[in-house]
């Protein structure tokens, strides 16, 4: 490279060889990604720039290392599913906090990036951005956020309230989840109230299993145990592959004493989402509860 941006292409021999000599897995995700690129050549189709992944790029890595750890069973007997790539591929939906917004937000910083040097001669001006015509309400917004005259998080929920007055109850839902899961210990209780006034309105017009969700996820904020168990278990009834979910439901079910539950539900979670923030170590103190037999 003319400006040294990456590591030369002998690391991955090096790396390689690590793995052999201390029995180590050895991923190599650049034929993963050149098997999926035309000629075999990786470009713009599976990375943003000359070297992050895009969304795609990311999904391939997630599905290579999830392959690999079930032929090498690295995977915990007791939490082992199988699950098809058709199934993976609807847990990380259902469970993956991006929205409209979000892709906007995102087109608009990777045009920054690779309109400006070193991609093109200094003194240029930067014109991918000055291509970008916004035409919608979120192009608008993403627009303002990346001027920093809104913040993210305001944005998403200006969103949301727009698409509950447009009706548009499902893209509502999805920006008040992209806003939680950010901060899911870390959201204000103002938040919470501005929520549940919109929730228990979709509630009523369409209950489903994002509205049971949070409204048993509120409950929960707000201590109201018994009740969030209620509508917690009711989503899952819905929708089964929702980490998040069965995670609050574990809490809910700790904090009524009910360790039993509590364990099973932090279980499966830890069984759709061996990552989920908090899990492993919620899930060890509840061990260290529960009781032998």
């Amino acid at each position: 490279d003319a400006l040294r941006f990456r590591a030369p292409g002998k690391m991955n021999s090096v790396i390689n060889e690590l793995a052999q000599k201390y029995n180590l897995s050895f991923i190599d995700l650049a034929s993963v990604f050149q098997s999926k690129s035309s000629h075999g050549i990786i470009g713009y189709n599976l990375m943003v720039d000359h070297l992050h992944p895009n969304l795609e790029g990311y999904d391939l890595i997630g599905k290579a290392f999830y392959k690999v750890m079930e032929e090498k069973n690295f995977l915990p007997e007791s939490k082992k599913y199988s699950f098809s790539e058709t199934e993976l591929d609807s847990i990380m939906k259902s469970n993956f906090p991006y929205t409209q917004l979000d892709s906007v937000i995102s087109d608009l910083r990777i045009r920054r990036l690779l309109g400006s040097y070193p991609f093109v001669p200094k003194n240029e001006p930067n014109q991918l951005a000055l291509d970008f015509i916004p035409t919608s309400f979120e192009d608008s917004l993403a627009i303002r956020v990346m001027r920093k005259e809104i913040s993210w998080r305001l944005a998403h929920q200006e969103a949301a309230q727009y698409y509950y007055a447009q009706k548009q109850f499902v893209k509502f839902i999805k920006e008040m989840d992209a806003v939680i899961a950010d901060k899911p210990y870390g959201v204000n209780a103002g938040l919470y109230s501005d929520a549940l006034k919109y929730l228990f309105k979709l509630h009523e017009l369409n209950p489903n299993d994002y509205t049971y969700k949070w409204l048993g996820s509120i409950a929960l904020v707000n201590k109201k145990y018994n009740i969030a168990i209620n509508y917690l278990k009711k989503s899952i009834e819905l929708n089964n592959k929702d980490a998040q979910t069965y995670y609050n439901l574990s809490g809910a079910y700790f904090n009524v004493g009910n360790i039993n539950d509590a364990v099973k539900s932090v279980e499966r979670c830890l069984s759709l989402n061996g990552n989920y923030p908090q899990a492993k170590n919620f899930y060890q103190a509840l061990l260290n509860i529960k009781p032998s037999k």
